[in-house]
This record gives C-alpha cells, structure tokens and sequence, in this order.
C-alpha cells in the first residue's frame, strides 16, 4: 500500500513540475519561429541585422544570422536567409 501511494505522489510530482514548461511550450518540440529573407543586391548582414532588428544592437543578430545559415563566405543576391522572428 505505501508502495503504491508513494508511486501516485512522485507521479503526480513530476507532472506538477513539468506541466508549467509545457503550458508555456517550453518542449524540445518548439521550434522558434523564422522567416526567409531573400537577400538582394547590396544586402550586407549588418543591413540586414539592422533592419529586421530595428533598436538591438546588431552584433549578435549578425553573429545569429551567420551561425544559422552558414554564410561565412558572404551573400549572394537571390541567397534566401532564415531569420529568427523575435520574442516581444
């Protein structure tokens, strides 16, 4: 019987400690949201960074944009670029 009881209560445990995460979609499932930006003629990464982060310093959006898609050796026109949407 106390076998059982202590079951119920680590079951229930972990579901208290887990459903907050989950409420907020915190689960490995979510990806973050991204839109493509089709670089064009003259784009550089920092112009790029400034625009689709007006305000933010545009260092680290330029480090991201450039981990995210690989473009150590510049762009292209026409390159199509995922940027990360983001959190308000």
């Amino acid at each position: 019987m106390r076998a059982r009881v202590l079951a119920i209560v680590l079951v229930v445990a972990g579901f208290l400690l887990v459903a907050p995460g989950l409420a907020r979609g915190d689960g490995p499932e979510r990806p973050a949201p991204r839109v493509t930006y089709v670089v064009e003629q003259g784009d550089t990464l920092w112009s790029i960074a400034r625009r689709v982060a007006p305000g933010r310093d545009p260092r680290p959006v330029v480090d991201g944009l450039i981990e995210v898609n690989d473009v150590r050796d510049g762009l292209q026109a026409g390159q199509e670029l995922s940027i990360p949407v983001p959190e308000r």
